[in-house]
């Protein structure tokens, strides 16, 4: 019954907040995914159960094959190169920042390398790392939880930039559509294409590997969905795009409900302090450098929260941009991210 509960808030909240939004302005100032954070985070207070975990998986691997079913392969290929330098600036920026912080703080060798696990492709680096290393569980959900909250201002001053420096021309149209415009029959046949990549990708998975591996499938939906739209006839496809953020906010607001708050009461701030600052020191750092080598900003804003929050997150920096094209590449590098950030993490607790 709390499931059928939570399953039925986390698919309503969102299309509330689709419906409403041109109607309040604090929606329209902060945008419809932060909203979902803070109440996903309000909600964390009264709701803990397993299934929480089961709708954000869901609802992430439902949205990439819709948001990517009109992006251009040639397109694809001419930004890919400057969103992967900018990647792999990004990942030594992080690095640099953890051991600089790391040198001067009286922190444990887990620490950093959590640290620079989470910030080289998103939390699921970080769940990989507390079970490579087997680290304390209290320090595993005070660095989850400590990440939701910090990384929710974090990305409330990436889409303002995002939405300042997007392109102009788009600026005024609206990142959602109103949520009667879901459901409409020109959605099926996107649905029906987006259920049947997600069935190829999670047969593939337990087929290769005998159980669903977070790297391949989120690699194989985004190259699947990719082909698919080099071959599809579909008019109008804005449609499935409106459909794949509605599942983006759904996301964003069960992931924000597995903050751990009773963890983060019972330890000490100084894992806020070390998160805090390697963010600050690693955006100072990575920025300038984007600058000093004249990377193009689209790109390593893209690049930047592939790598800080993984592939969830770029698509909403994308559609703030206005930067379709961006949405693949950025997707790309982040499961690149999600494939070495273990490794980086484990490389840097070995030897520090």
């Amino acid at each position: 019954m709390m499931s059928l509960l939570i399953w039925s808030l986390c698919l309503v909240i969102p299309l509330v907040i689709l419906q409403v939004q041109k109607r309040l302005a604090i929606i329209q100032n902060l945008g419809p995914a932060i909203i979902c954070y803070l109440i996903g985070f309000l909600a964390s207070f009264l709701i803990n159960h397993e299934s929480i975990q089961q709708i954000s998986e869901i609802s992430l691997i439902l949205s990439l094959p819709l948001l990517l079913m009109n992006s251009k392969l040639s397109r694809l290929i001419q930004v890919s190169p400057s969103v992967l330098l900018s990647f792999l600036l990004s990942i030594i920026t992080v690095t640099v920042s953890v051991l600089v912080i790391f040198y001067f703080s009286s922190a444990d060798k887990i620490l950093p390398a959590a640290t620079v696990a989470l910030f080289t492709g998103g939390t699921v680096n970080l769940s990989s790392l507390y079970v490579a290393l087997g680290f304390a569980e209290h320090v595993y959900l005070s660095i989850m939880s400590y990440d939701f909250l910090i990384g929710a201002f974090y990305l409330f001053i990436a889409m303002k930039l995002a939405k300042a420096y997007g392109q102009r021309e788009q600026l005024e149209n609206e990142t959602l559509g109103i949520s009667e415009k879901l459901f409409q029959k020109k959605a099926l046949p996107f649905l029906a294409l987006m259920l049947m990549i997600n069935a190829l990708c999670l047969a593939s998975s337990y087929l290769f590997f005998a159980k669903i591996h977070a790297t391949y499938l989120i690699a194989s939906l985004t190259l699947v969905s990719l082909i698919s739209a080099s071959f599809h006839r579909f008019e109008k496809t804005e449609i499935a795009d409106q459909w794949g953020e509605y599942f983006i906010l759904v996301f964003c607001l069960s992931i924000a409900m597995q903050v751990n708050l009773q963890e983060m009461a019972s330890n000490a701030l100084f894992i806020f302090y070390f998160i805090v600052l390697v963010l600050l020191l690693n955006g100072l750092l990575y920025f300038i450098l984007c600058k000093f080598l004249k990377l193009d900003f689209h790109s390593s804003l893209i690049s930047h929260m592939a790598s800080i929050f993984g592939p969830p997150f770029v698509i909403l920096i994308g559609k703030n941009l206005n930067r379709q094209d961006l949405i693949a590449p950025g997707i790309a590098v982040a499961t690149l991210g999600v494939a070495l950030g273990t490794f980086l993490g484990i490389f840097l607790h070995h030897v520090l």
